[in-house]
């Protein structure tokens, strides 16, 4: 019966260490981050580390580069086994195709709508004479008419060509500076202005996502009167601390019809 427990526990004690041997116990490899690679590097880079990879899906996206590794399971710097799969999402190879909207005799709100419905993005605003304010009269791409119904590429830049109307035609520049870059862009369209130059600091390089920038310098000043299709210069910054230094109110700017607004909010409490 000694001679049995013995036996057994040898035979225990042999799993145990050959199954530590084929599940590589305590033996991990840390997940390299592989976005932005092209297959090509992917693979050079997995067989170095004795991984494997399966692409899964593809996405259309200007992120990063065509071909390129957009999303990966597990995330970089995960800790796994030896020959453990890292399943990849990629980019397109080709560009996505989208259909050109018709976006004449609609107005210029409508048109913002349907160009975001149809995966395009708003260009240029170029006010013309016309009685018909804010009137689509053209839709243009390249410097070029672009008819409706046209294959462009997916996120290209549509200028419009706006009725001004019979009056001046004069806006107010918003206040930009500690907006993000991407809501800067639609206050600017907002007010049916243009995005002008734009200036980028040493912090920002050319990975940086710019919808990710925060503005802290615009030219004209806020609240200035101006015309409608004038062009607004950004300096951009990846650092919040640079906004901060530019202007430490940040405030936002107040309408009168606001102030009055909450005013008469203030006045029926009390009376409440």
């Amino acid at each position: 019966m000694l001679l049995a427990i013995v036996i057994a526990g040898l035979l225990l004690l042999a799993t145990m260490i050959g199954l530590r041997i084929y599940t590589h116990h305590r033996h991990t490899i840390q997940v390299p981050d592989l976005r932005g690679y092209n297959e090509a590097q992917v693979v050079r880079l997995i067989d170095k580390q004795e991984l494997r990879y399966v692409i899964i899906d593809s996405v259309y996206t200007e992120d990063v580069d065509p071909g390129g590794v957009y999303e990966q399971i597990p995330i970089a710097g995960t800790f796994v086994k030896k020959n453990r799969k890292i399943f990849l999402v990629i980019n397109a190879k080709t560009t996505e195709q989208v259909i050109m909207p018709a976006l004449k005799n609609v107005s210029l709100r409508q048109a913002k709508v349907m160009l975001r419905q149809n995966g395009l993005k708003l260009g240029q605003i170029i006010y013309v004479n016309s009685e018909y304010k804010d009137l689509v009269i053209d839709q243009i791409l390249n410097d070029s008419t672009i008819a409706p119904g046209t294959k462009v590429n997916k996120w290209s830049k549509i200028s419009l060509e706006v009725g001004r109307g019979l009056s001046q035609g004069t806006t107010y520049v918003p206040y930009l500076r500690g907006l993000y870059y991407i809501d800067a862009l639609d206050e600017i369209n907002s007010s049916n202005l243009n995005e002008g130059t734009l200036f980028k600091d040493n912090t920002i390089t050319e990975d940086t996502n710019l919808d990710s920038t925060w503005i802290w310098k615009q030219y004209p000043q806020p609240d200035v009167k101006t015309n409608m299709g004038k062009s607004i210069d950004l300096w951009l910054t990846a650092d919040t601390a640079v906004v901060y230094a530019a202007d430490t109110t940040l405030h936002s700017i107040v309408h009168t019809d606001t102030i009055k607004e909450i005013i008469d909010t203030i006045a029926v409490t009390e009376d409440e």
